[in-house]
């Protein structure tokens, strides 16, 4: 996904929150690698370095047109949950959120449905990492 930086944070973890925007909206995460330039545009891999459970963080929404926002420090996305890797019986399985061109992956999705979906999702902005792909 391509964004911009617009505010840069470095916490006392050592990590690097940016604030960015893209074609689907505005919101905070956390940068991996070199520190970013404000007002840099770039392209990134972007993860939810978390644990999720549908109908907690993840619900099903009514409509699957991306977005992304922040409200009070978390990190919401809209778009279609999709299943990337299922074997027969569902026991090892990759899903993501679909946001136009792009996606927003997930890695440890509890309940999820086995259909694809419309979806919210609603992280702390801290779970979200952006990863450059320094294309």
């Amino acid at each position: 996904m391509s964004i911009r930086v617009t505010s840069i944070r470095h916490e006392l973890s050592g990590n690097c929150v940016i604030g960015f925007d893209s074609y689907i909206g505005s919101a905070k995460a956390t940068w991996s690698g070199s520190t970013p330039t404000i007002g840099g545009e770039y392209d990134v891999e972007i993860n939810v370095e978390c644990h999720v459970t549908w109908g907690m963080e993840i619900k099903p929404s009514e409509s699957d047109e991306p977005k992304f926002w922040l409200q009070d420090d978390v990190c919401y996305a809209q778009g279609g949950f999709r299943i990337l890797f299922a074997d027969d019986d569902y026991t090892a399985t990759n899903y993501y959120i679909r946001l136009g061109y792009w996606m927003l992956n997930l890695y440890d999705v509890s309940d999820a449905p086995t259909e694809e979906q419309p979806c919210t999702i609603a992280i702390p902005h801290r779970r979200v990492w952006l990863y450059p792909t320094y294309t």
